[in-house]
Parts: C-alpha cells; sequence; structure tokens
C-alpha cells in the first residue's frame, strides 16, 4: 500500500514539474483551453487506507467520481462531485464487503495560471478542497439486523448506514488533447469525522476519532 502512494505521489509531482518545461512548448495547442464555463468530469482508481480492527485486513478497493463544475475565471472554479468507494475487509474466519456514498462542494484553483500567468499550456494542476458528507452502507448488516433479528434501524440520518461528515483536499495534474477534452489523475485525501465502527462493522469496534481514506484516479474533462 505504501509503494502505490509513493508512485502516485510520484506521478504527481513529475507531471508538475514537467508542466514547466512542456508549457513553452505548447505553442502548437493554438487554444483557448483555459477558458470560463462549466466542465464534466468521470473519473475511475482504487481507494486506499480506512479504519479497521486489529484483527482485520482491508485491500484496496474501488473508487469512482463524478463531478460538475464552474469556472469563474482562468484560474477559479467550483465543483460538486458524487464519490463512491468500495471496501472489503478479512479475518480469520470471515469476509464482508460495504460501500460508501459521499457528495462533496470544493473549490479549485489551477496553480499554473494563478502563479505562472494565463497561457497555452499542454498541463495544469487543479488543487481542490472541500466539504461533504458520505454515508457507509454494509448490506450484510443491513440485512442481518432486519431480517434475522427482526428490528429497525433507529439511527438518525439514512436508516441503517454509517453517516459522516468530510473534508477533501486534493490535487488534479491534467494533459490538455484540445479546448475541450483532458486526461486527468486525481489524488485526493478524505478526512472522515463521526464514522461509528470500523470497516469490519461485525468486529463491533468503534472508530474513535477522525478517519480517513485516500482515493487515485484516472479520468476524462469535458469542458462544454
Amino acid at each position: 500500500m505504501k509503494k502505490i502512494i509513493i508512485i502516485s505521489l510520484t506521478l504527481f509531482f513529475s507531471s508538475f514539474v514537467f508542466s514547466q518545461h512542456k508549457s513553452t512548448n505548447a505553442k502548437h495547442l493554438n487554444v483557448n483551453w483555459h477558458k470560463v464555463g462549466w466542465f464534466l468530469e468521470a473519473n475511475g482508481g482504487m481507494r486506499l487506507l480506512g479504519k479497521t480492527s486489529e484483527q482485520a485486513d482491508m485491500k484496496p478497493g474501488l473508487s469512482l467520481t463524478g463531478g460538475v463544475g464552474y469556472f469563474i475565471n482562468e484560474q477559479f472554479g467550483v465543483r460538486g462531485r458524487l464519490d463512491y468507494q468500495g471496501f472489503n475487509t478479512e479475518t480469520v474466519n470471515s469476509s464482508n464487503s460495504s460501500y460508501s456514498i459521499g457528495l462533496s462542494a470544493e473549490a479549485l484553483l489551477r496553480t499554473l495560471n494563478a502563479f505562472g500567468g494565463v497561457k497555452n499550456r499542454a498541463f495544469e494542476v487543479v488543487a481542490h478542497g472541500g466539504i461533504g458528507g458520505n454515508s457507509l452502507i454494509n448490506p450484510e448488516l443491513r440485512d442481518y439486523v432486519r431480517n434475522d433479528l427482526g428490528k429497525e434501524f433507529e439511527d438518525g440520518g439514512f436508516k441503517g448506514t454509517d453517516d459522516m461528515f468530510h473534508i477533501v483536499i486534493g490535487a488534479t495534474p491534467e494533459y490538455h488533447f484540445n479546448s475541450k477534452l483532458s486526461l486527468n489523475l486525481d489524488i485526493s485525501h478524505f478526512i472522515q469525522f463521526g464514522q461509528h465502527r470500523t470497516y469490519d462493522v461485525f468486529s463491533k469496534e468503534l472508530a474513535d476519532g477522525p478517519t480517513g481514506v485516500f482515493v487515485t484516479s484516472l479520468g476524462l474533462t469535458v469542458r462544454l
């Protein structure tokens, strides 16, 4: 897992440094890719980290992200994002699967435009940060409580889910094919507050304090 994180961070910083060199050779683009306005994003990748009990092990899981945003000017924008993250835990005697659905509102900054001037570049690095909420859903636990125990959930929010508040921060290096389409590598870290149990919920261990997950994904950005 540590190797995966190191590789992701290396790709991020390498793209940032390379973009400085590439910007001087980007005149062939001849497009106003940094225009203001609406854009759509879709990404797929993997989720890392996540709190478990000592007796459980959790491998990387699937991560899917969709977003819609608006750039107010050539440097600043806003975005709403929807995230899916999968969690698969294993103990000596059992395995269990769950997933979370999250919504976030973020502020965006095109760092090269902000600090290096607005110009045609083949690369950009978008820094992002915001807040949101997510719900952890464990179908096996929900069925066990309702069908085997014959009970109903009495928790607040969405019934039968572990609801949390989160802060998300990250960076997205982008390579621009043209004024409409870009390839992006997103790196995001979610700091979660209010998680009740660890991801191996049947261990019945409480998740004390803030928890977090790390997401790296590849996707496309389409400017409308």
